[in-house]
């Protein structure tokens, strides 16, 4: 990877997809962002599984998965705009020069979609889907192997995290556990409050909504807040998780979410407060279908950070 300009200077390059920063997404009484079978395992390679009642998903050797129907739509069709659910949108072309600083998440370059081991973060991203019948995820997963990373990546890097997926009803993405998991297996937070926003580099072989969404001590099932659950209807269940919905073009952009427009979709726990940002588990980038039809997304992400 080469180096970021910090995303306040920005100059474009070439017609690219606007960042839309959106103050609200629409909610459903569906399941969540993320829910798993049997609860919080893991693995380095991730798998997938459903369950109508919010579990938790995970990584080193194996991940698991959840379930979620409905949530809501937007549309771009590749151009220098686009909308989610009446937000606003702003420019932001790819910037390949500068310090990428010190809260790197993932930048992919050692060939396999893995954390950087900074700040004490540990892990490897996992697949995860709503677990309909015959749906597939790419890459392969390898047991006791990270997922591999494909070349070229983003401003000329060497690689990028390449994911897709078809077939699927409702939702399907990759997800990374932001800190190590405690000695009982349980999942743990991560300290993100020196943090005000994530970055991203991402682009799409066609234009795809994508939830990005951050679990936290009160949604996520091992955080002992909010209550797991498989009764769709009970409004303090877990796995409504803060997020923010975004369409990616077929165009490498730099995009830039602060934690302030994070949202929950309104079906499980409520939390006023909004992100527990000193007990992040886990990031989720999950695919959602729009209208009639099956799932189908190919996805390319690179140079996952934090910024202050």
């Amino acid at each position: 990877m080469q180096p970021l300009r910090p995303l306040t200077h920005l100059s474009l390059q070439r017609p690219l997809l606007a960042i839309p920063f959106l103050f609200a997404v629409a909610c459903g009484p569906a399941p969540s962002d993320s829910k798993p079978v049997g609860g919080n395992t893991g693995n380095t390679g991730g798998s997938q599984s459903n369950n109508g009642g919010g579990g938790s998903t995970g990584n080193n050797n194996g991940g698991s998965t959840g379930n979620n129907n409905g949530g809501s739509t937007g549309n771009n069709s590749g151009g220098s705009t686009g909308n989610n659910n009446g937000g606003s949108t702003g420019n932001a072309s790819l910037q390949c020069d500068g310090d990428p600083g010190t809260g790197v998440l993932s930048d992919f370059e050692g060939g396999t979609a893995k954390l950087l081991d900074l700040e004490g973060r540990q892990g490897s991203w996992f697949l995860y889907d709503d677990g309909t019948a015959g749906g597939t995820q790419t890459p392969a997963k390898v047991v006791n192997m990270p997922l591999a990373a494909e070349g070229p990546g983003a401003c000329n890097s060497m690689f990028a995290f390449h994911t897709g997926g078809s077939g699927f009803d409702s939702w399907a993405g990759v997800g990374v556990n932001l800190a190590p998991k405690a000695m009982d297996g349980k999942k743990a937070g991560a300290d993100l409050s020196a943090y005000s926003a994530l970055t991203f580099r991402a682009k799409a072989a066609a234009p795809v909504l994508v939830r990005v969404a951050i679990s936290d001590k009160n949604t996520e099932p091992d955080g002992g807040v909010c209550t797991v659950t498989t009764v769709n209807t009970d409004k303090t269940r877990c796995a409504d998780h803060f997020g923010k919905e975004i369409t990616i073009g077929a165009n490498w952009m730099d995009y830039k979410i602060p934690f302030s427009e994070f949202a929950q979709r309104g079906f499980g726990l409520a939390v006023p407060s909004g992100l527990d940002k000193k007990n992040a588990f886990t990031l989720f980038f999950q695919a959602r279908a729009q209208g009639a039809g099956a799932l189908s997304y190919d996805l390319w992400l690179d140079d996952v950070r934090l910024v202050k």
